[in-house]
């Protein structure tokens, strides 16, 4: 038999009763991924008239960063960008606002709360390979929390909701007597 993994044996991450700190952290990057992607949309650059534009020269400025002594971008993560990303920057301009904008409605929902928290997290992660900090960092960090904290981390919120109605409903175990 495995011993438990020590996250998950942690009551930090397993018991209801932390499920305000939980709450406070979800809410907090469930805007921010929310005001990104609604910012994205505003943006003529990202979506309108001039769509592209702006996921394009992000790109070119990630791809020149890998250049140097100094670089910021790894070589293979640039190879990437180029191969991958550059080509599809006119899917990605419109997709990137609309995973953000989902994302944060569903942290702030509480709403599969631990797949929101592990898709944000995978694209913190390209964002930071890509040489973005600002809050992408602490947003990553608080993400693979919420996702090692996925059982109580919506607890006050639709996931919370629904597993308090499917306990509702189990059936109670009989009581034998003899």
């Amino acid at each position: 038999m495995n011993p438990p993994h020590l996250l998950r044996a942690s009551p930090l991450f397993t018991d209801s009763r932390t499920a305000a700190l939980w709450l406070l952290l979800r809410l907090w990057l469930g805007y921010n991924w929310l005001t990104s992607g609604i910012e994205k949309f505003g943006d003529p650059t990202w979506v309108g008239a001039e769509s592209g534009k702006a996921i394009r020269t992000f790109f070119a400025k990630a791809i020149a960063s890998s250049q140097g002594p100094d670089a910021t971008v790894t070589g293979w993560y640039a190879a990437v960008l180029k191969a991958v990303a550059q080509p599809s920057a006119g899917v990605l301009t419109y997709l990137i606002p609309v995973a953000e904008v989902t994302i944060g409605a569903l942290l702030l929902l509480g709403l599969l709360t631990g797949l929101a928290a592990l898709i944000g997290a995978l694209l913190n992660l390209n964002f930071l390979l890509s040489g973005s900090l600002g809050l992408n960092p602490l947003m990553l960090t608080v993400s693979l929390l919420i996702v090692a904290a996925a059982a109580v981390a919506g607890w006050w919120g639709v996931d919370g909701w629904l597993q308090r109605r499917r306990l509702a409903g189990a059936p109670q175990p009989s009581i034998r007597t003899h």
